[in-house]
């Protein structure tokens, strides 16, 4: 994005007088061409000369006078050029002005502009956000360079709503369409992208991650899914106006399906039913106490334990924001916690 300060002129008076003090930068004009600086002539004292700074080159014009009169006509075909050393004074700031050059340079390489992109992020975490949503936000993006600027934005805050908005959308595409190749960074790159939509997804939009609970083909995103409803309702429970039937239905399906004897093993299918009961949970799902009890009775106790030490912590949350509308899914949790206390009080079958 190019910016261009308010007047020439006025710059180049206010050069006259700051330029070449300790300390201090002479002032920039950013334009299509790349960065102009203004700054004394070494080799004429008393006279202005202009420096560009773009790609890496540094070059000094000195044909200033033309540059004044229209800098827009002006022209690198129209001067002699001679390479220059980067003044230490403007090193900083043109430091920074290159990295951003260099991170819109698609002709360099994905490794290249990966290594650029974590120094931007670095020095500007704001400016970053925005450039990453933006790329991700092109039709064009694609390949090896849109899967490193999907797992870049999950190290990034996206604080304007708007964009919030179009990306999270954007990031479900990506998932959805990613989580059907088999080529070794699609599974990264789909967990990665639901992480962080997760994180922004409004609750009147969770139906949309439907989709994301279908069996793997051939990525698994079943168990993060159920996950990322857990942190969407960590504080308490959907309205009952929301319209969340078809997803809460699939969650329930899901406890049904992995709350079996012959899938009930640690690992990753013992976690799907794990975090399906507890989706239920959170959903305020009346189904919830009928899993918790099916969960009983197959007699895992390891199993009861860690579902009982879950759900006691999701009645601590929901209890410490005193939510009125929580009040009968809050009910809910409280029975399947009493059922699980009773189970262990009685003895352990063989």
């Amino acid at each position: 994005m190019t910016e261009t300060l308010r007047s020439p002129i006025d710059d180049w008076s206010k050069a006259s007088t700051r330029s070449g003090k300790k300390g201090q930068r002479s002032p920039i004009l950013r334009t299509g061409e790349g960065n102009w600086i203004i700054s004394q002539d070494l080799d004429n004292p008393g006279k202005l000369a202009i420096d560009l700074y773009n790609q890496e080159i540094f070059e000094r014009y000195n044909n200033i006078d033309s540059f004044l009169s229209d800098p827009q006509s002006f022209s690198v075909t129209d001067t002699t050029t001679e390479k220059d050393e980067m003044p230490i004074e403007h090193a900083s700031q043109d430091s920074y002005i290159s990295t951003w050059n260099r991170l819109s340079n698609e002709a360099l390489s994905v490794e290249d502009r990966v290594e650029v992109l974590f120094d931007c992020i670095k020095e500007d975490e704001d400016r970053s956000a925005s450039y990453v949503a933006e790329e991700l936000l092109k039709d064009e993006a694609i390949g090896e360079w849109r899967n490193v600027l999907v797992i870049a934005a999950e190290t990034l805050q996206f604080r304007d709503l708007s964009l919030r908005d179009r990306l999270w959308r954007k990031l479900l595409d990506i998932a959805l369409e990613r989580r059907q190749n088999a080529d070794p960074s699609a599974e990264v790159v789909t967990l990665a992208a639901i992480r962080r939509l997760g994180a922004m997804i409004p609750e009147e939009e969770m139906m949309l991650l439907v989709p994301l609970l279908d069996p793997p083909n051939p990525v698994e995103t079943r168990l993060l899914t159920l996950q990322r409803i857990g942190i969407v309702f960590e504080f308490g429970p959907p309205t009952a106006d929301l319209g969340l039937e078809e997803l809460t239905q699939r969650v329930h399906e899901l406890a049904c399906k992995f709350t079996d004897r012959d899938l009930l093993i640690a690992g990753r299918l013992a976690a799907i039913g794990m975090n399906a009961i507890l989706a239920l949970a959170y959903l305020g799902n009346e189904q919830l106490t009928q899993c918790v009890q099916e969960a009983i009775n197959l007699n895992y106790r390891w199993f009861s334990r860690q579902l009982l030490r879950k759900l006691n912590a999701i009645r601590n949350d929901w209890e410490s924001q005193s939510q009125s509308e929580a009040t009968c899914s809050l009910e809910r949790i409280i029975d399947a916690i009493q059922l699980l206390r009773e189970s262990f009080a009685q003895p352990a079958r063989g």
